[in-house]
């Protein structure tokens, strides 16, 4: 997938490229060229839904190895930071 500016006069991207450049060389925003359809598989699992969502918008900068590895990362993460809020409550009371 590429990503182009708002403004239009600044050169496509790949979705690597985008996320490193930040905004355009025209000041607009990258955003993708065309925006994909989602069908999803229907299994209620977050993650999975997640994968397949973003798979679609960073296909061609990652692999699918290296996205799955970022979502369980960004999971571990989320889980550590609900015990630590959980842990500062039971602190306060």
């Amino acid at each position: 997938m590429k990503y182009i500016s708002t403004r239009g006069s600044a050169p496509e991207k790949t979705f690597s490229e985008a996320l490193l450049t930040g905004l355009a060389d025209d000041g607009g925003l990258y955003v993708p060229d065309k925006w994909p359809s989602f069908s999803g598989s229907g299994s209620g699992n977050y993650l999975e839904t997640a994968f397949e969502v973003m798979n679609l918008f960073t296909a061609g900068s990652l692999s699918e190895e290296t996205l799955k590895k970022v979502e369980s990362t960004k999971t571990k993460t989320d889980a550590q930071e609900k015990k630590r809020k959980e842990r500062i409550s039971k602190i306060k009371l």
